[in-house]
C-alpha cells in the first residue's frame, strides 16, 4: 500500500501533524490506516465526501466518549492562545496575532453539549471537527503548492 503523507498543524495546539498523527504521539495503527486510507487527491473532492472521510478518521482517533477533550482542557488551549509568549511568537512568525476566537468557540460548543448523553456528545463533537477539517482540506493551503507523496523515494529510503 502506498503512503501518503502530508503536514498541517492542529487547532487545537499548534503542533505539526502528519496523517493525523502528532509527531510527540505514539498512536495505534488503525488511526494511520484510517488517515492514510483517505482519499490522496483533495483538491477534487467535494465538501459532503470530505467531512465523511475526516468523520471517520475522528472516529478512530476517539473511539469513546472518554476520549474527545474536555471543556477544561478546551478553556486550557484557549487561554494558551492568548499568553503573550504565543502572541509574540506569532507575529514574529506570520506578522499577525493569533486568532483564538475559534478556540473560544470551541470552549462554548463543549458546554452546550454538558446536558447530552456521552456517546451523543461524542457523536456532536466529531461532526463540528469533521466540518472544520473538511474546510480546512478544501480551502487554499500549502497542499495547493505541494503534492502528497505517494511513495518513499528512493533517495530518501534510506534516511
Amino acid at each position: 500500500m502506498a503512503h501518503k503523507t502530508w503536514y498541517y498543524k492542529d487547532p487545537d495546539n499548534g503542533k505539526q501533524k502528519q496523517n493525523g498523527a502528532l509527531f510527540e504521539c505514539a498512536y495505534s495503527s488503525t488511526v494511520a490506516t484510517a488517515r492514510n486510507s483517505i482519499v490522496a487527491v483533495m483538491s477534487k473532492l467535494d465538501f459532503q465526501t470530505a467531512v465523511r472521510q475526516e468523520e471517520a478518521n475522528l472516529r478512530a482517533l476517539y473511539p469513546t466518549a472518554e476520549d474527545i477533550p474536555g471543556c477544561i482542557s478546551l478553556f486550557d488551549t484557549y487561554l494558551s492562545c492568548s499568553v503573550i509568549r504565543n502572541q509574540i511568537k506569532s507575529i514574529y512568525r506570520y506578522g499577525e496575532r493569533p486568532v483564538c476566537g475559534p478556540k473560544f468557540e470551541d470552549f462554548k460548543f463543549c458546554f452546550s453539549l454538558k446536558s447530552l448523553d456521552p456517546e451523543e456528545r461524542r457523536d456532536l463533537w466529531i461532526s463540528r471537527r469533521a466540518e472544520w477539517w473538511a474546510h480546512r482540506r478544501l480551502t487554499k493551503s500549502s497542499e495547493d503548492i505541494w503534492d502528497i507523496r505517494e511513495s518513499v523515494s528512493h533517495s530518501l529510503s534510506h534516511v
